[in-house]
């Protein structure tokens, strides 16, 4: 259970974790799941502390030997650690997280500010596509670059950044939810658009949709409303 104290400037949220405290991936049909299923998402990892252990990259691994794609979002670590361990990372295909998020996580373990600099922490742990979002100025998705080479902390091209601008809303109701509403939005265009094959396009696509969902979201009085947006012409 989870209750959202939202304000005009900030909000916060107490959260009960019930049953998600005890599941794992032990608790998943494994096998089922992966034969039935293109990608693997795994959403609210700090939520999650059952997860917080090898079987979870073992997971992700096996899902991408079994030909799927896979992506995590870690969501606000209420014990502050803000630690996703470096096997986790180098299974993931994509890695979507908002500015904070990121900063929490690999800001502390950089020398620069620089959100490039942040998102290559990741980049030089194997994560494929690093996707942040940054409330109204958008969201933006960085890749390695190709042939740069060397371990976190050497001089080293920055990684590639695709930026998309936030859609105008005319008026905010509600932001709880927009972080996962860019996230489906994403995930759906990206994977739609040919993940696998790589390239920019399913990137640019996924920023779009997500952008977009994210704006409508907050819109939208609480985070369960179905949410539409006008078909991209």
């Amino acid at each position: 259970a989870c209750l959202v104290l939202s304000g005009t400037q900030d909000r916060g949220f107490l959260t009960h974790r019930g049953a998600l405290a005890n599941f794992s991936p032990l608790h998943l049909p494994v096998n089922s799941i992966l034969a039935s299923s293109s990608h693997l998402h795994l959403a609210g990892y700090f939520n999650l502390p059952k997860f917080w252990c090898p079987a979870t990259a073992e997971l992700l691994v096996k899902a991408q030997k079994d030909g799927l794609t896979t992506s995590l979002n870690p969501q606000f670590d209420a014990s502050l650690r803000w630690e996703l361990p470096g096997a986790v990372l180098a299974a993931l295909d994509v890695l979507l997280l908002s500015e904070y998020e990121a900063r929490q996580i690999a800001g502390r373990r950089v020398a620069s500010g620089d959100l490039s600099r942040v998102a290559d922490w990741f980049l030089a742990r194997g994560v494929g596509v690093v996707v942040v979002t940054r409330g109204a100025h958008g969201a933006v998705a960085f890749v390695r670059v190709r042939g740069a080479q060397g371990t976190a902390g050497e001089h080293r091209s920055l990684p590639r950044s695709f930026v998309e601008p936030s859609v105008p809303v005319e008026h905010v109701v509600d932001t709880t939810g927009a972080g996962d509403a860019f996230n489906a939005g994403f995930l759906d265009a990206w994977l739609r658009a040919g993940a696998w094959r790589g390239g920019d396009g399913a990137i640019r696509a996924g920023l779009r949709l997500g952008t977009r969902l994210g704006a409508a979201c907050v819109e939208t009085e609480g985070a369960s409303a179905a949410l539409e947006v006008d078909s991209e012409e």
